[in-house]
């Protein structure tokens, strides 16, 4: 499914939950394009976007590059693409006109749009990531780690944070949903390590009362 089409869709059906996904391919969209697409799903839902934004990993990533004919990039230049987007995208929903050169923009602007920019949050480990979500992002999104790994890095993330006189960032971490039994564990475990929030990802076709399960197993 399209991830800004279907915030917009979500929004529609829903009142108070927040709206996400974690993490959007920096390397897939135009920029400028994508953020006429969250700007629809943010005034659409009375604010509720939480943008993840990434550069697509090697392993899933490079699929949908093929079969939209658009080259993978290699590393260096998706995080190039990354730290474009994460400065870019706020602009551009303040209503700023922004020219950019290495993203191709000239005089964009969205207009002013009435709307919160939605926060961001940078999702991935590596040392240019982190890097990245520190000095531009709102928030830190991680892959699924063992709480340790997670405590570890977030401990980084809240010292550079520091360092540049910034406000704390959101920390979330993604885990697959393997043992609805622990899941509440998984969390408290999570929550000590640093974690705002932790997205457990069914990645079977399970239907929508899974979904329930899973709160109700944590709360």
């Amino acid at each position: 499914m399209d991830a800004p089409s279907l915030l917009t869709a979500m929004a529609g059906r829903t009142q108070h939950i927040g709206l996400a996904v974690h993490v959007l391919n920096a390397s897939l969209r135009h920029p400028f394009l994508l953020a006429g697409q969250l700007a629809v799903a943010q005034a659409h839902s009375g604010g509720r976007v939480e943008v993840g934004i990434g550069t697509g990993s090697h392993h899933f990533a490079r699929y949908d590059h093929e079969v939209a004919g658009i080259p993978f990039p290699p590393f260096a230049q998706r995080m190039a693409m990354l730290e474009a987007c994460c400065r870019i995208l706020p602009a551009l929903w303040r209503g700023e006109e922004v020219t950019d050169e290495p993203t191709g923009l000239v005089a964009a602007s969205l207009r002013p749009l009435g709307i919160a920019p939605p926060p961001v949050s940078v999702g991935g480990k590596s040392d240019r990531a982190l890097e990245i979500a520190v000095r531009h992002a709102d928030g830190w999104h991680a892959p699924g780690m063992e709480p340790g790994e997670f405590a570890d890095i977030a401990r980084r993330v809240d010292r550079a944070r520091e360092g540049l006189g910034r406000q704390p960032l959101r920390k979330s971490v993604q885990l697959r949903l393997d043992d609805l039994e622990r899941s509440k564990e998984q969390v408290e475990r999570f929550a000590e390590a640093g974690a705002s929030t932790v997205v457990f990802v069914l990645d079977a076709e399970r239907g929508p009362d899974w979904v329930r399960r899973v709160a109700d197993a944590v709360l």
